[in-house]
């Protein structure tokens, strides 16, 4: 987790500019190397990446967001729109710290995005894949309105063990 000075210990959500990235290759790498099995890529893969490649996540036509609770970096996520899924968005790369589960913390990076999505144009709602073992998430997804879709997959090798299923909320049209 990364520290920062003067917070407050309410916990909020910041979305993250490109002049944050080692913020979030830390707080990145410290998820993967606590749940291998949550993320497509592996922490070897990514921890070879350049800072151009972390700099290019935080640009563009995603959004990525930074839960802080005190002075710590405590949860991140991203969104950014699905392929194959014209008018979607994904919610990829949930991650909450072991130490601020169950608090709130997932929910409230889970409505920036939902915000954030909102927001765009054309956007008829998110998708997201999710561990089958992963039950708090699962539960946390179902919570916010995220039902399943049907579509299984599994992560690449060497994991290729691990089943995830799509979910999908839909934005109630205005």
């Amino acid at each position: 987790m990364t520290t920062r000075p003067g917070s407050s210990s309410e916990p909020r959500v910041e979305r993250l500019a490109a002049a944050d990235w080692e913020r979030l290759r830390r707080l990145r790498l410290t998820a993967l190397a606590d749940a291998p099995d949550a993320f497509q890529r592996t922490l070897a893969e990514e921890a070879e990446f350049a800072p151009e490649a972390w700099r290019g996540r935080l640009t563009g036509d995603s959004a990525n967001f930074m839960a802080v609770q005190g002075d710590t970096d405590v949860g991140m996520v991203a969104c950014a729109p699905y392929r194959g899924l014209q008018g979607m968005v994904g919610l990829f790369g949930m991650w909450v710290a072991p130490s601020h589960r169950r608090s709130g913390i997932g929910k409230l990076l889970v409505e920036a995005v939902l915000a954030h999505a909102r927001g765009l144009d054309g956007c008829e709602g998110l998708v997201l894949d999710v561990c089958d073992e992963n039950r708090a998430a699962v539960g946390l997804y179902a919570a916010l309105g995220f039902e399943p879709n049907g579509k299984v997959g599994f992560l690449p090798p060497p994991r290729e063990h691990v089943r995830e299923h799509q979910r999908v909320h839909r934005f109630e049209p205005e």
